[in-house]
């Protein structure tokens, strides 16, 4: 059996479109940006703490207090859910630096949990 190649046009009806529409040619053949939301992506949420990630890190936010005054950047995934266990636990760290009592006073709303992290600055 020998195949016989046809022209497509022969194939299918073709249509003559208007010139105006050839402008959106280059439209439509971009690709979608739906990888590129801008701002920052929920990631990890433990009770009321969520991580966020952003650009140059991630967020640790506590969503029962205001954005401005309830979050903290932090360079690490690890070192983000630390903090949020931390704040969950109500424990103290066992190195405690200055920005860590910092982050988990702004993160925290526990007023006691928030005392004992201002005696340790």
């Amino acid at each position: 059996m020998v195949k016989v190649w046809k022209d497509a046009g022969e194939i299918a009806k073709t249509t003559i479109l208007d010139e105006e529409l050839y402008s959106y040619e280059s439209l439509m053949k971009q690709k979608p940006n739906f990888d590129k939301t801008p701002g920052a992506k929920k990631i990890y949420q433990r009770k009321e703490y969520i991580i966020l990630k952003a650009s140059d890190g991630y967020i640790v936010h506590n969503t029962k207090k205001k954005f401005e005054k309830g979050h903290s950047h932090i360079r690490s995934f690890h070192k983000a859910k630390s903090i949020i266990d931390l704040c969950v636990r109500k424990k103290l760290p066992n190195k405690p630096t200055k920005w860590e009592i910092e982050s988990l006073i702004r993160v925290s709303n526990d007023s006691g949990y928030i005392d004992k992290l201002r005696a340790l600055q």
